[in-house]
Protein backbone atom coordinates (compact mmCIF):
# COMPACT_ATOMS: atom_id res chain seq x y z
CA UNK A 1 0.00 0.00 0.00
CA UNK A 2 1.24 3.44 -0.59
CA UNK A 3 -0.27 5.56 2.51
CA UNK A 4 -2.17 4.93 5.41
CA UNK A 5 -5.99 5.08 5.40
CA UNK A 6 -8.23 6.16 7.61
CA UNK A 7 -10.99 3.70 9.30
CA UNK A 8 -13.64 6.62 7.18
CA UNK A 9 -10.98 5.88 4.21
CA UNK A 10 -11.01 2.27 4.40
CA UNK A 11 -14.40 2.19 4.90
CA UNK A 12 -15.48 4.61 1.67
CA UNK A 13 -12.70 2.69 -0.57
CA UNK A 14 -14.42 -0.73 0.58
CA UNK A 15 -17.99 0.76 -0.79
CA UNK A 16 -16.69 1.91 -3.80
CA UNK A 17 -15.27 -1.52 -4.75
CA UNK A 18 -19.12 -2.94 -3.66
CA UNK A 19 -20.66 -0.43 -6.16
CA UNK A 20 -18.04 -0.76 -8.82
CA UNK A 21 -19.65 -2.17 -12.09
CA UNK A 22 -17.19 -4.70 -12.85
CA UNK A 23 -15.00 -7.63 -11.31
CA UNK A 24 -11.43 -6.89 -13.27
CA UNK A 25 -8.83 -6.68 -10.48
CA UNK A 26 -7.19 -4.11 -12.11
CA UNK A 27 -10.58 -2.32 -12.87
CA UNK A 28 -11.23 -2.83 -8.93
CA UNK A 29 -7.45 -1.56 -7.92
CA UNK A 30 -7.48 1.24 -10.12
CA UNK A 31 -10.63 2.35 -8.26
CA UNK A 32 -9.07 2.59 -5.06
CA UNK A 33 -5.72 3.99 -6.66
CA UNK A 34 -3.56 0.62 -6.19
CA UNK A 35 -0.90 -0.19 -8.79
CA UNK A 36 -1.46 -3.78 -9.32
CA UNK A 37 2.33 -4.05 -10.53
CA UNK A 38 3.67 -2.63 -7.87
CA UNK A 39 1.59 -2.39 -4.03
CA UNK A 40 0.89 -6.16 -4.08
CA UNK A 41 4.54 -6.83 -3.29
CA UNK A 42 4.03 -8.70 -0.63
CA UNK A 43 0.65 -8.61 0.49
CA UNK A 44 -1.14 -10.65 2.84
CA UNK A 45 -3.72 -12.33 0.65
CA UNK A 46 -4.21 -15.06 3.00
CA UNK A 47 -7.51 -16.94 1.64
CA UNK A 48 -8.66 -14.56 -0.32
CA UNK A 49 -10.77 -15.31 -3.25
CA UNK A 50 -8.95 -14.14 -6.25
CA UNK A 51 -11.21 -16.56 -9.02
CA UNK A 52 -10.98 -16.06 -12.84
CA UNK A 53 -9.12 -12.96 -11.62
CA UNK A 54 -6.95 -11.10 -14.48
CA UNK A 55 -3.44 -10.59 -12.80
CA UNK A 56 -0.97 -10.67 -16.05
CA UNK A 57 2.15 -9.27 -15.35
CA UNK A 58 1.43 -8.26 -11.89
CA UNK A 59 3.44 -8.38 -9.09
CA UNK A 60 2.89 -10.56 -6.23
CA UNK A 61 6.95 -10.95 -5.23
CA UNK A 62 6.56 -12.57 -1.29
CA UNK A 63 2.96 -12.05 -1.28
CA UNK A 64 1.08 -14.62 0.79
CA UNK A 65 -1.78 -16.52 -1.13
CA UNK A 66 -1.52 -19.23 1.65
CA UNK A 67 -5.46 -20.93 0.57
CA UNK A 68 -6.16 -18.43 -1.51
CA UNK A 69 -8.83 -19.21 -4.32
CA UNK A 70 -6.72 -18.61 -8.04
CA UNK A 71 -8.93 -21.13 -10.26
CA UNK A 72 -8.92 -20.24 -13.32
CA UNK A 73 -6.87 -16.48 -13.05
CA UNK A 74 -4.86 -15.25 -15.54
CA UNK A 75 -1.10 -14.79 -14.32
CA UNK A 76 0.57 -15.07 -17.27
CA UNK A 77 3.88 -12.88 -16.92
CA UNK A 78 3.29 -12.77 -13.62
CA UNK A 79 5.80 -12.74 -10.53
CA UNK A 80 5.28 -14.78 -8.09
CA UNK A 81 9.01 -15.32 -7.03
CA UNK A 82 9.27 -15.78 -2.95
CA UNK A 83 5.73 -16.40 -2.79
CA UNK A 84 3.56 -18.54 -0.40
CA UNK A 85 0.77 -20.27 -2.46
CA UNK A 86 0.59 -23.46 0.07
CA UNK A 87 -2.57 -25.38 -0.37
CA UNK A 88 -3.65 -22.32 -2.66
CA UNK A 89 -6.30 -23.22 -5.47
CA UNK A 90 -4.30 -22.71 -8.78
CA UNK A 91 -6.56 -25.04 -10.66
CA UNK A 92 -6.69 -24.25 -14.52
CA UNK A 93 -4.85 -20.91 -13.65
CA UNK A 94 -2.36 -19.73 -16.65
CA UNK A 95 1.07 -19.44 -15.18
CA UNK A 96 2.43 -18.94 -18.78
CA UNK A 97 5.98 -17.62 -18.13
CA UNK A 98 5.46 -16.21 -14.99
CA UNK A 99 8.19 -15.99 -12.76
CA UNK A 100 7.81 -18.49 -10.18
CA UNK A 101 11.36 -18.93 -8.19
CA UNK A 102 11.58 -20.20 -4.76
CA UNK A 103 7.40 -19.72 -4.99
CA UNK A 104 6.23 -22.97 -2.45
CA UNK A 105 3.27 -24.23 -3.89
CA UNK A 106 3.32 -27.34 -1.14
CA UNK A 107 -0.04 -29.26 -1.28
CA UNK A 108 -1.35 -26.68 -4.05
CA UNK A 109 -3.92 -27.96 -6.38
CA UNK A 110 -1.78 -27.12 -9.57
CA UNK A 111 -4.66 -29.29 -12.04
CA UNK A 112 -4.96 -28.25 -15.25
CA UNK A 113 -3.09 -25.18 -14.85
CA UNK A 114 -0.66 -24.05 -17.44
CA UNK A 115 3.02 -23.49 -16.43
CA UNK A 116 4.41 -23.60 -20.22
CA UNK A 117 7.60 -21.16 -20.04
CA UNK A 118 7.77 -20.48 -16.45
CA UNK A 119 10.84 -20.37 -14.17
CA UNK A 120 10.31 -22.77 -11.70
CA UNK A 121 14.44 -23.10 -10.23
CA UNK A 122 14.43 -23.75 -6.67
CA UNK A 123 10.43 -23.45 -6.13
CA UNK A 124 8.15 -25.78 -4.19
CA UNK A 125 6.83 -28.45 -6.16
CA UNK A 126 5.54 -30.73 -3.06
CA UNK A 127 2.04 -31.92 -4.20
CA UNK A 128 0.11 -34.44 -5.21
CA UNK A 129 -2.23 -32.44 -7.38
CA UNK A 130 -0.31 -32.12 -10.66
CA UNK A 131 -3.15 -33.83 -13.03
CA UNK A 132 -2.77 -32.20 -16.74
CA UNK A 133 -0.48 -29.79 -15.09
CA UNK A 134 1.19 -28.35 -18.85
CA UNK A 135 5.45 -27.98 -17.75
CA UNK A 136 6.14 -27.22 -21.26
CA UNK A 137 9.58 -25.97 -21.33
CA UNK A 138 9.67 -24.72 -17.70
CA UNK A 139 12.83 -23.95 -15.77
CA UNK A 140 13.05 -26.89 -13.04
CA UNK A 141 16.21 -26.13 -11.27
CA UNK A 142 16.54 -27.33 -8.30
CA UNK A 143 12.69 -27.12 -7.94
CA UNK A 144 11.95 -29.85 -4.69
CA UNK A 145 9.10 -32.43 -5.72
CA UNK A 146 8.73 -34.35 -2.54
CA UNK A 147 7.81 -37.93 -3.04
CA UNK A 148 3.83 -38.33 -3.44
CA UNK A 149 2.22 -41.54 -4.57
CA UNK A 150 3.36 -44.93 -6.23
CA UNK A 151 5.38 -45.30 -8.88
CA UNK A 152 3.04 -45.09 -12.05
CA UNK A 153 4.20 -46.94 -15.34
CA UNK A 154 4.10 -44.27 -18.06
CA UNK A 155 1.91 -45.04 -21.34
CA UNK A 156 2.58 -43.83 -24.32
CA UNK A 157 -0.62 -41.74 -24.39
CA UNK A 158 -0.12 -39.89 -27.45
CA UNK A 159 -0.85 -41.88 -30.51
CA UNK A 160 1.00 -41.74 -34.26
CA UNK A 161 -2.48 -40.38 -35.52
CA UNK A 162 -2.01 -36.90 -35.50
CA UNK A 163 -1.03 -36.52 -38.61
CA UNK A 164 -4.65 -37.50 -40.20
CA UNK A 165 -6.01 -34.77 -37.38
CA UNK A 166 -4.21 -32.21 -38.87
CA UNK A 167 -5.07 -32.98 -42.60
CA UNK A 168 -8.49 -32.81 -41.50
CA UNK A 169 -8.34 -29.70 -39.62
CA UNK A 170 -6.10 -28.17 -42.21
CA UNK A 171 -7.68 -29.10 -45.18
CA UNK A 172 -11.25 -27.26 -43.73
CA UNK A 173 -9.11 -24.16 -43.11
CA UNK A 174 -7.19 -24.13 -46.53
CA UNK A 175 -3.95 -24.82 -45.68
CA UNK A 176 -1.84 -27.45 -47.15
CA UNK A 177 -0.75 -30.44 -46.06
CA UNK A 178 2.72 -29.65 -45.79
CA UNK A 179 1.71 -27.38 -42.74
CA UNK A 180 0.12 -30.42 -40.94
CA UNK A 181 3.16 -32.21 -40.71
CA UNK A 182 5.50 -29.37 -39.79
CA UNK A 183 2.43 -29.08 -36.82
CA UNK A 184 2.94 -32.79 -36.43
CA UNK A 185 6.80 -32.58 -35.86
CA UNK A 186 6.14 -30.02 -33.45
CA UNK A 187 4.00 -31.52 -31.36
CA UNK A 188 6.63 -34.77 -31.47
CA UNK A 189 9.17 -31.99 -30.90
CA UNK A 190 6.85 -30.55 -27.51
CA UNK A 191 6.54 -34.36 -25.86
CA UNK A 192 10.24 -34.77 -25.99
CA UNK A 193 10.89 -31.12 -24.85
CA UNK A 194 8.86 -32.08 -21.38
CA UNK A 195 10.52 -35.39 -20.91
CA UNK A 196 13.94 -33.75 -21.75
CA UNK A 197 13.20 -30.58 -19.05
CA UNK A 198 12.24 -32.91 -16.55
CA UNK A 199 15.79 -35.04 -16.82
CA UNK A 200 17.64 -32.35 -17.24
CA UNK A 201 16.72 -30.77 -14.03
CA UNK A 202 17.36 -33.93 -11.81
CA UNK A 203 20.44 -34.34 -14.09
CA UNK A 204 21.15 -30.18 -12.63
CA UNK A 205 20.19 -31.33 -9.50
CA UNK A 206 22.71 -34.32 -8.89
CA UNK A 207 19.65 -36.24 -8.65
CA UNK A 208 17.39 -39.08 -10.85
CA UNK A 209 13.83 -38.68 -11.78
CA UNK A 210 11.54 -38.57 -8.89
CA UNK A 211 8.20 -40.32 -8.61
CA UNK A 212 6.51 -36.71 -9.37
CA UNK A 213 8.91 -36.23 -12.28
CA UNK A 214 7.60 -39.06 -13.95
CA UNK A 215 4.36 -38.45 -13.33
CA UNK A 216 4.32 -34.69 -14.34
CA UNK A 217 5.92 -36.13 -17.89
CA UNK A 218 2.65 -39.01 -18.07
CA UNK A 219 0.14 -36.02 -17.22
CA UNK A 220 1.94 -33.64 -19.99
CA UNK A 221 1.41 -37.18 -22.64
CA UNK A 222 -1.85 -37.73 -21.21
CA UNK A 223 -2.72 -33.48 -21.79
CA UNK A 224 -1.40 -33.53 -25.15
CA UNK A 225 -3.64 -36.85 -26.36
CA UNK A 226 -6.85 -35.12 -24.89
CA UNK A 227 -5.78 -32.02 -26.66
CA UNK A 228 -5.07 -33.97 -29.73
CA UNK A 229 -8.79 -35.80 -29.65
CA UNK A 230 -10.57 -32.55 -29.04
CA UNK A 231 -8.67 -30.63 -31.95
CA UNK A 232 -10.23 -33.91 -34.21
CA UNK A 233 -13.62 -33.46 -32.86
CA UNK A 234 -13.59 -29.54 -33.62
CA UNK A 235 -12.30 -29.31 -37.13
CA UNK A 236 -14.89 -32.21 -38.02
CA UNK A 237 -17.86 -29.61 -36.92
CA UNK A 238 -16.29 -26.99 -36.87
CA UNK A 239 -18.95 -24.55 -39.05
CA UNK A 240 -21.93 -25.95 -37.42
CA UNK A 241 -20.17 -24.74 -34.05
CA UNK A 242 -19.36 -21.32 -35.12
CA UNK A 243 -23.33 -21.13 -36.97
CA UNK A 244 -25.04 -22.19 -33.65
CA UNK A 245 -22.50 -19.43 -31.50
CA UNK A 246 -23.15 -17.23 -34.06
CA UNK A 247 -27.27 -17.80 -33.77
CA UNK A 248 -27.25 -17.74 -30.39
CA UNK A 249 -25.45 -14.06 -29.76
CA UNK A 250 -27.41 -12.42 -32.26
CA UNK A 251 -30.72 -14.11 -30.22
CA UNK A 252 -29.39 -12.35 -27.32
CA UNK A 253 -28.44 -9.09 -29.29
CA UNK A 254 -31.12 -8.45 -31.25
CA UNK A 255 -30.54 -5.16 -31.47
CA UNK A 256 -27.42 -5.81 -34.00
CA UNK A 257 -29.68 -6.34 -36.70
CA UNK A 258 -30.85 -3.01 -36.68
CA UNK A 259 -29.93 -0.30 -39.38
CA UNK A 260 -26.91 1.11 -38.84
CA UNK A 261 -26.14 -2.11 -36.10
CA UNK A 262 -22.93 -3.98 -36.74
CA UNK A 263 -25.12 -6.79 -37.97
CA UNK A 264 -27.73 -5.21 -40.01
CA UNK A 265 -26.88 -6.14 -43.45
CA UNK A 266 -25.52 -9.61 -45.36
CA UNK A 267 -22.20 -8.07 -45.46
CA UNK A 268 -21.94 -7.41 -41.56
CA UNK A 269 -23.41 -10.41 -40.91
CA UNK A 270 -21.19 -12.92 -43.08
CA UNK A 271 -18.07 -10.85 -41.71
CA UNK A 272 -19.42 -11.75 -37.56
CA UNK A 273 -19.89 -15.12 -38.73
CA UNK A 274 -16.26 -15.35 -40.09
CA UNK A 275 -14.62 -13.75 -36.83
CA UNK A 276 -16.60 -16.30 -34.62
CA UNK A 277 -15.01 -19.11 -37.00
CA UNK A 278 -11.95 -17.32 -37.16
CA UNK A 279 -12.04 -17.80 -33.23
CA UNK A 280 -12.66 -21.44 -33.11
CA UNK A 281 -9.79 -22.12 -35.78
CA UNK A 282 -7.59 -20.47 -33.35
CA UNK A 283 -8.52 -22.81 -30.63
CA UNK A 284 -7.95 -25.92 -32.88
CA UNK A 285 -4.42 -24.38 -33.60
CA UNK A 286 -3.83 -23.74 -29.63
CA UNK A 287 -4.55 -27.73 -29.18
CA UNK A 288 -2.51 -28.60 -31.78
CA UNK A 289 0.62 -27.02 -30.94
CA UNK A 290 0.10 -27.20 -27.25
CA UNK A 291 0.25 -23.67 -26.22
CA UNK A 292 -1.85 -20.40 -26.46
CA UNK A 293 0.57 -18.66 -28.91
CA UNK A 294 -1.53 -18.82 -32.05
CA UNK A 295 -4.73 -17.24 -30.16
CA UNK A 296 -1.99 -14.63 -28.14
CA UNK A 297 -0.49 -13.69 -31.93
CA UNK A 298 -3.47 -13.24 -34.22
CA UNK A 299 -6.23 -13.26 -31.82
CA UNK A 300 -5.89 -11.71 -28.52
CA UNK A 301 -3.20 -9.13 -29.41
CA UNK A 302 -4.48 -5.78 -30.16
CA UNK A 303 -8.00 -6.98 -30.25
CA UNK A 304 -9.78 -4.61 -27.60
CA UNK A 305 -8.02 -1.59 -29.31
CA UNK A 306 -9.48 -2.58 -32.53
CA UNK A 307 -12.79 -3.63 -32.04
CA UNK A 308 -13.25 0.46 -29.99
CA UNK A 309 -11.50 2.04 -33.37
CA UNK A 310 -14.25 0.22 -35.08
CA UNK A 311 -16.91 0.79 -32.53
CA UNK A 312 -17.91 -2.99 -32.77
CA UNK A 313 -19.43 -3.87 -28.97
CA UNK A 314 -17.12 -7.15 -27.52
CA UNK A 315 -20.34 -8.61 -25.61
CA UNK A 316 -21.39 -10.13 -28.45
CA UNK A 317 -18.32 -12.21 -29.02
CA UNK A 318 -18.26 -13.36 -25.44
CA UNK A 319 -21.74 -14.39 -25.66
CA UNK A 320 -20.84 -16.58 -28.74
CA UNK A 321 -17.66 -17.99 -27.32
CA UNK A 322 -19.79 -18.73 -24.05
CA UNK A 323 -22.28 -20.61 -25.75
CA UNK A 324 -19.72 -22.71 -27.85
CA UNK A 325 -18.49 -23.99 -24.19
CA UNK A 326 -21.24 -24.95 -22.49
CA UNK A 327 -22.87 -26.64 -25.63
CA UNK A 328 -20.11 -28.71 -25.67
CA UNK A 329 -21.15 -32.46 -23.67
CA UNK A 330 -18.58 -35.36 -22.58
CA UNK A 331 -19.08 -37.54 -23.54
CA UNK A 332 -21.57 -36.91 -26.36
CA UNK A 333 -18.92 -34.60 -28.08
CA UNK A 334 -15.86 -35.93 -27.07
CA UNK A 335 -13.88 -37.27 -23.40
CA UNK A 336 -14.19 -34.89 -20.55
CA UNK A 337 -10.17 -34.69 -20.10
CA UNK A 338 -10.60 -33.11 -24.16
CA UNK A 339 -13.44 -30.98 -23.12
CA UNK A 340 -11.48 -29.70 -20.76
CA UNK A 341 -8.87 -28.80 -23.04
CA UNK A 342 -11.04 -27.39 -24.92
CA UNK A 343 -13.30 -25.43 -23.00
CA UNK A 344 -10.05 -23.82 -21.14
CA UNK A 345 -9.03 -22.27 -24.22
CA UNK A 346 -12.30 -20.65 -24.61
CA UNK A 347 -12.34 -19.37 -21.29
CA UNK A 348 -9.12 -17.81 -22.13
CA UNK A 349 -10.69 -15.79 -25.48
CA UNK A 350 -13.42 -14.55 -22.85
CA UNK A 351 -11.25 -13.23 -20.79
CA UNK A 352 -9.51 -11.30 -22.76
CA UNK A 353 -12.69 -9.87 -24.21
CA UNK A 354 -14.63 -9.50 -20.84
Amino acid sequence: MTKNLSFQELEDQIQQIIDAKTNDFFELAEIIDLDPLKDLVGADLHGTNLSKANLKKANLSGANLREANLSGANLREANLSGANLREANLSGANLSYADLKEANFKDANLNSAILAGADLKQANLATNKLVSTDFNNVNLEEAFFGDYSKFKKIKQEVKNTTEKVFVRSTISNNKTIEQSRTFSTNISQSNISTITSVVAAADAAGRFPSIADLEAVQGSLQKAAARMEAAEKLASNIDQVAKESYDACIKKYSYLNNPGEANATYIFKAKCLRDITHYLRLVNYCLVVGGTGPLDEWGIAGQREVYRALNLPTAPYVEALTFARNRGCAPRDMSAQALLEYNALLDYIINSLS
